[in-house]
């Protein structure tokens, strides 16, 4: 959380660049699904991608991302489906 809270707090950034809010790293309210939505957005993933100390949330994040995927987009392809879930499990 300390990762996206940066990227909050960061002058150089506009609620645009990322479309997270500070409501969205309340860590009391663990399911609100839509601030997961956007803290797994590809926004945010490029955003924290840029940060070589943030492999470890940018993995996380992706992790999620592909799971949400895989699960609840429809549009998501069964071989698209499959290789995300087989990516997450096996990680």
């Amino acid at each position: 959380m300390n990762h996206l809270q940066e990227l909050l707090d960061n002058v150089e950034l506009t609620r645009l660049d990322y479309g997270l809010t500070q409501s969205d790293l309340k860590p009391t309210d663990r399911q609100n699904f839509r601030s997961c939505l956007r803290i797994t957005s590809r926004d945010v993933l490029n955003l924290i991608a840029r940060d070589d100390n943030c492999n470890g949330t940018y993995m996380y994040l992706k992790l999620i991302k592909f799971i949400i995927s895989s699960y609840i987009e429809p549009t998501t392809s069964i071989e698209e489906r499959m290789f995300k879930l087989h990516y997450s499990g096996s990680f």
